[in-house]
């Protein structure tokens, strides 16, 4: 494995710590599996995203994001 994949798969374990909290029964583990490349990870480039109010007014908007 590359330095800068492990770097990778480093920073997807954190950033899905920072979200979801400690590690605890099914996903117990799963940072050091996601790190050792025991894990697939796969990245999703968005080109559209679409966002709903739920105000009494409601309210619809569209993103695009520029294609690279």
């Amino acid at each position: 494995m590359l330095d800068s994949e492990r770097a990778e798969r480093e920073q997807a374990v954190a950033d899905f710590e920072r979200k979801y909290g400690p590690q605890e029964g099914a996903w117990y583990r799963l940072g050091e599996a996601v790190i050792a490349g025991d894990v697939r990870l796969y990245r999703v480039a968005p080109t559209v995203g679409f966002a709903f109010g739920k105000l009494p007014t409601s309210g619809q908007t569209r993103y695009t994001w520029p294609s690279r």
